[in-house]
């Protein structure tokens, strides 16, 4: 989390493989982010974990749920009536983007 009127970084969230982009719905109070791990491994090798859209609560910097995505997402925007909008990135075998659809 960034303050930024002091400019300084106040907390992190746990994100894990990180996250391309964030949104935050027109009243302030929740901030989405989905991670990609498009070309990520665990230590063993094996594929990362299912792709989640994150829910923050901006008052307590808490992730207050995980919403299972189909893909990888990237980007992510919340419309005007406070619908959130994840792009998917299809993966095929071997976790690579796949073509076509």
């Amino acid at each position: 989390m960034l303050d930024l009127t002091e400019r300084t970084l106040t907390g992190r969230i746990p994100a894990p493989y990180g996250t391309e982009e964030i949104a935050v719905s027109p009243d302030g109070r929740r901030a989405y982010a989905a991670g990609m791990a498009l070309h990520h491994r665990t230590a063993d090798g094996s594929a990362p974990p299912p792709p989640t859209l994150l829910v923050v609560d901006t008052a307590t910097h808490e992730v207050v749920a995980r919403e299972p995505l189909a893909a990888p997402g990237c980007p992510v925007h919340v419309a005007a009536d406070g619908r959130v909008l994840v792009g998917l990135a299809p993966t095929g075998a071997g976790v690579r983007p796949s073509t076509g659809g």
